[in-house]
């Protein structure tokens, strides 16, 4: 790729960061106390989070924040840097030694130095056969080399708003400050397949299917991947989701078994992320693969979409000063709040709870109604899933009479008016004293002019 290209790209990118800020997730699960009727878990993955790709709601959550090794799911980040990327998905790419040499006996499509493919048959191997050679070449085509393109990867992350994320290559083997979490994982991938993304269709249609023949190259035939994520695979019926359409699947000492599935039934859409899965016993040996197929599926069984807040329910009140008739207001939603929530919950069993902070200890009348007043937080067993603005439900008339005394007050209570009274007071006095002298002296006058002549 040109470098006029890639630096227009690069200039795409930085205009449209602030467009992934309504992507931030909440940080704690809603519905963790209901682990304990999720039957099937294997307790062997450390990590996992299930999220709602639609709205971001977190369902459940283990660990989600800590740090770990993200093996091959890095390569699901590598693929969608490629492909906002890529002109052309059927460009092709020339394969250099120099890229395969420092991967050489991981796992590979066995790509050979000066072989041409198309940049859609390496992003196949890429997904489907982990093939490390090709993010390689993919990386080098793209930004020159592949230590020029792990920068690219670390402002995709930056941008999805994964804060405690750091690629150090792009291909996920285990190196020294390569890291992510659950969290950052699943903020990545929602980023990816929003509809408006560039490539996401493609991300969906190689990462979920099972099978992917690469055409045949400048030196080799045509070769047959097939997905080494289970969980697109029919033929391996424990791990097996018909309900998935992407994801990614990888395994490495410090990473363990680790998994992202996406998967939609009834038009609702989940993804998954389980890291530092072990191995079991045989058949069902992979952690990772079982307990995203249980979240998955749990949630599908039990999460609806469900109104939550109503705008016709008071919910809060609070004092009005100067009202005629009452000396308070109630508070109800500004809006209908829907949201994710377990079968049986709706807006009469949640709690909403005003936030202290956006809350003024009372208004002054008069009150429109709908009129804003404050916020409130939606709770369901104590946890806080959805915020909503909280506005007066009716108008509150002033009262004259209440109003004339507190005006009445201030202007008592105001400096200018002590200060006037004051003068007011002294010259009273002084007035008072002036006409006391001047009786005095009329008096003796008068006196004066009674007395005797000698």
């Amino acid at each position: 790729m040109g470098k006029r290209k890639f630096a227009k790209k690069i200039f795409a990118m930085c205009v449209t960061a602030a467009l992934c800020a309504g992507f931030a997730m909440p940080t704690s699960a809603v519905f963790n106390n209901l682990l304990r009727d999720v039957t099937g878990l294997t307790g062997r993955s450390e990590i996992f989070l299930l999220v709602s790709l639609d709205d971001g709601s977190v369902i459940f959550s283990q660990n989600e924040h800590t740090r770990t090794a993200p093996a091959s799911l890095t390569k699901f980040i590598t693929a969608a840097v490629t492909l906002e990327q890529l002109e052309d998905i059927n460009e092709l790419v020339t394969v250099h030694a120099d890229d395969l040499a420092p991967v050489r006996g991981t796992a590979h499509a066995d790509l050979r130095d000066g072989e041409q493919l198309s940049a859609e048959s390496l992003i196949a191997a890429m997904l489907l056969h982990n093939a490390n050679d090709a993010a390689q070449a993919l990386a080098a085509h793209i930004a020159g080399s592949a230590e020029d393109f792990v920068p690219l990867m670390n402002d995709f992350a930056q941008r999805a708003g994964a804060e405690n994320t750091n690629f150090a290559n792009v291909h996920g083997l285990d190196e020294d400050n390569h890291y992510t979490t659950a969290y950052d994982l699943a903020l990545m991938v929602r980023h990816a397949l929003r509809r408006d993304f560039p490539g996401s269709a493609v991300l969906e249609r190689i990462s979920g299917s099972l099978r992917h023949t690469i055409s045949e190259s400048n030196l080799r035939g045509p070769r047959h991947l097939v997905n080494f994520n289970h969980i697109s695979n029919r033929y391996r019926p424990h791990y097996f989701m018909p309900q998935s359409f992407a994801g990614k699947s990888g395994h490495t000492a410090a990473a363990g078994r680790c998994v992202i599935v996406a998967a939609q039934q009834a038009g609702f859409r989940y993804l998954a992320v389980v890291l530092q899965g072990q191995d079991g016993g045989s058949p069902v040996r992979n952690s990772a693969f079982i307990d995203a197929r249980v979240l998955i599926n749990w949630a599908f069984a039990n999460i609806r979409m469900q109104q939550v807040a109503e705008t016709d329910r008071a919910v809060a009140e609070i004092p009005v000063e100067l009202a005629r008739g009452t000396d308070h207001v109630q508070l109800m939603p500004a809006r209908e709040v829907f949201a994710f929530v377990p079968q049986g919950v709706h807006a009469g069993n949640v709690l909403i709870e005003p936030i202290a902070d956006t809350m003024p200890e009372s208004l002054t009348a008069p009150v429109q109604a709908g009129q804003p007043v404050g916020q409130a937080r939606i709770l369901f067993a104590g946890v806080e899933f959805a915020q909503v603005d909280l506005i007066a439900a009716e108008d509150i008339a002033l009262s004259s009479t209440q109003y004339m005394v507190q005006v009445a007050r201030r202007v008592a209570g105001s400096l200018l008016f002590q200060i006037i009274m004051g003068l007011i007071l002294l010259a009273a006095v002084g007035l008072a004293i002036l006409l006391l002298l001047q009786r005095r002296n009329k008096r003796r006058r008068k006196q004066m002019r009674v007395l005797p002549r000698v």
